[in-house]
């Protein structure tokens, strides 16, 4: 069996703990493109899964072995990044071949139907994107409370070869921190903002699920859950230590970031593409799936026929690639952050590299499942996410290496 000879070799290479390291990169080049062949051509998937754990127990034997060497432990760990982006391109050219026949086995639609009645499909429509705007409001809180920290440090006066400035230290002091104090609730007014849209999104879904109409007490209570949710928050990090916060406000960089960058391009790709989404097909008892086009063509036909005018569907329905559900979930990324800031637990790591990961696929299943998306449209937002998150770690995670550097120097 191949597996059995990829298998064989592997384990040859890590009984000899001499061999060079170009040598146990080819390993992997091999495990890599073992990994993607089964999948394109033979599409044995529970081998698939024995040679991705394979994979992974080999790195970690390799770990093991080259403890404390700098350089095999960095490629190591490029290895456990690329892994996801391996899975997420091999899913792409899955979904390249099977998109179609893939919704037609997960979406629990009838012809005529727009809205599924699944359960499962219906609560991940409804919170699915949630993520994206806690997050977010929570990251501007993190900085609201930062910037009012900064009003309880004591100002020095600058001076610029023996002559200070025409303010006095006390004038200065005083300006600044009205300067920061305004900036501090300028930051809570926009937390607030994104902690009401996320109440706002949650109910509007709800309300067209169940084909029910607002009104003007739902949107009181949405500004009043959100304005008790920036009150916790603030008073959450308020009885935090200052290093803390000063710790927390990178992530809150990677958060907004993150977020920002992966949702402009998601975003940016629906009108491109005007694909349209398998559920518009359905309402419209288009049962040949005629509209049907492929992630990586553009749809031409990009306007409201009559038949879907008549079904009452909007322009929405082609925006189905990417999916900007699975988009606002991948921001859950973020928290992976949290480990490379704090010091944590395995128990704690563990948790956070298992559920995070796994409520983005969550969700993207349950998108399927709604016919809102096809699986190349959640599988591209997922790329698109991981992507963006780890060019912002990197890039965070530099500036504050060099910021740290710089401090220590001038103490």
């Amino acid at each position: 069996m191949f597996f059995d000879t990829i298998k064989n070799i592997a384990t040859n290479i890590l009984q000899t703990k001499n061999l060079k390291e170009k040598y146990i990169f080819f390993d992997f080049f091999l495990f890599f493109c073992a990994f993607f062949c089964i999948i394109i051509v033979r599409y044995q998937f529970c081998l698939c899964i024995q040679v991705f754990l394979q994979l992974l127990h080999t790195i970690k034997l390799i770990k093991t072995i080259y403890k404390g060497k700098n350089l095999v432990m960095k490629k190591l760990n490029i290895l456990y990044y690329s892994l996801p982006m391996v899975c997420l391109i091999a899913l792409m050219a899955v979904a390249s071949l099977y998109d179609l026949q893939i919704s037609k086995a997960l979406a629990d639609l009838d012809l005529g139907q727009y809205y599924s009645p699944n359960f499962f499909g219906r609560l991940f429509e409804v919170i699915g994107e949630l993520p994206v705007y806690l997050l977010c409001g929570f990251s501007l809180c993190i900085f609201s409370v930062w910037v009012y920290l900064k009003t309880k440090q004591p100002q020095i006066a600058t001076t610029y070869k023996g002559k200070t400035k025409t303010d006095t230290s006390k004038q200065m002091e005083k300006k600044t921190k009205v300067a920061y104090i305004i900036l501090a609730c300028f930051l809570l007014v926009v937390a607030t903002a994104f902690y009401w849209v996320a109440f706002f999104k949650m109910i509007r879904y709800i309300l067209r699920l169940h084909n029910l109409t607002t009104n003007a007490w739902l949107y009181l209570s949405q500004v009043l859950a959100a304005v008790l949710l920036c009150y916790t928050s603030v008073s959450i990090l308020l009885a935090m230590k200052q290093q803390t916060i000063n710790t927390l406000v990178w992530f809150a960089i990677i958060t907004l970031a993150t977020s920002a960058l992966t949702n402009a391009l998601v975003q940016g790709l629906k009108p491109i593409f005007s694909r349209l989404r398998y559920r518009a097909m359905s309402a419209t008892y288009d049962s040949t799936f005629a509209g049907f086009t492929n992630w990586y063509q553009r749809n031409p036909n990009n306007t409201l026929t009559t038949a879907q005018i008549n079904a009452g569907l909007s322009s929405d329905i082609f925006k189905s690639f990417p999916s900007g559900h699975t988009a606002g979930a991948a921001s859950v990324l973020s928290l992976l952050s949290l480990p490379y800031l704090f010091k944590q637990n395995k128990v704690t790591k563990i948790l956070l590299y298992v559920l995070c990961p796994l409520y983005i696929v969550v969700v993207a299943f349950a998108r399927i499942v709604m016919g809102a998306h096809f699986l190349s449209d959640v599988t591209m937002a997922m790329l698109i996410g991981y992507i963006c998150y780890l060019v912002i770690l990197t890039v965070t995670m530099h500036v504050k290496h060099k910021y740290t550097l710089k401090q220590n120097t001038n103490l």
